[in-house]
C-alpha cells in the first residue's frame, strides 16, 4: 500500500477546489449544445470550400488527361489519369466526412428542438396539476380524463429521454 502512494504521486485537489466544485453551478445545456452546433456548421462550411476546390480540380485535371490524349502524350496522360484518381478518392472521403458532419448537426439540431418542447410541455403539466387538484372532487370524469392527459405528457417527456430531476405525478386529494 505504501509503494503505491510512494511509486505514482497522485495530485489530490485542495480543499479550497473541493468545496468549488461541490458549490459551483453547472451551466445550462442549451447554450453548450448551440455552441457545438455552430462549431459543426462552420466546420461543414469548411468542408464545402474544400470539395468545391476538388471538385474544380477534378475537371482541370480531367481537361488535361484528354488534352494529353489528344496530343499522344502518353506518359504526361497516365500521370495525370493517376492524380485525377487520387483527386476522386480524397473528394469521395471529404464527401463522406462532410455527410457525417450533416448528420450529427441534425441530431444536434433535434436534441435543441426537443430539449425546447420539454421546456414548454413543463408548464402545461403544471398548469393540469393545479387544474386536476381542483377538479378531482368534484368531477371525477374530468379527473380521469387529466390523468390519462398526464399519462400521455409523461410518455412525451419518457421517450425524449429528458425525465432527468423532474417529476410530473399528480395525487389524488
Amino acid at each position: 500500500m505504501n509503494f503505491d502512494r510512494s511509486w505514482v504521486k497522485q495530485k489530490r485537489p485542495a480543499t479550497s477546489e473541493k468545496i468549488k466544485e461541490r458549490v459551483k453551478t453547472p451551466q445550462p445545456l442549451k447554450p453548450r449544445v448551440e455552441f457545438a452546433r455552430n462549431r459543426i456548421q462552420a466546420q461543414s462550411q469548411k468542408l464545402d470550400t474544400v470539395l468545391h476546390n476538388l471538385r474544380d480540380k477534378e475537371n482541370a485535371l480531367f481537361n488535361q488527361v484528354v488534352s494529353s490524349l489528344q496530343k499522344h502524350d502518353v506518359q504526361k496522360s497516365k500521370m495525370l489519369s493517376n492524380e485525377l484518381a487520387q483527386t476522386k478518392k480524397t473528394a469521395k472521403m471529404i464527401s463522406q466526412i462532410k455527410m457525417t458532419v450533416e448528420q450529427v448537426n441534425l441530431r444536434l439540431e433535434s436534441t435543441i428542438s426537443m430539449g425546447d418542447a420539454v421546456e414548454s410541455i413543463g408548464p402545461a403539466i403544471g398548469a393540469l396539476t393545479r387544474v386536476k387538484s381542483g377538479l378531482a372532487g368534484a368531477m371525477p370524469d374530468v379527473d380521469t380524463e387529466l390523468g390519462e392527459i398526464n399519462g400521455v405528457f409523461n410518455e412525451v417527456i419518457t421517450n425524449m429521454g429528458s425525465v432527468g430531476s423532474k417529476s410530473f405525478q399528480f395525487s389524488a386529494r
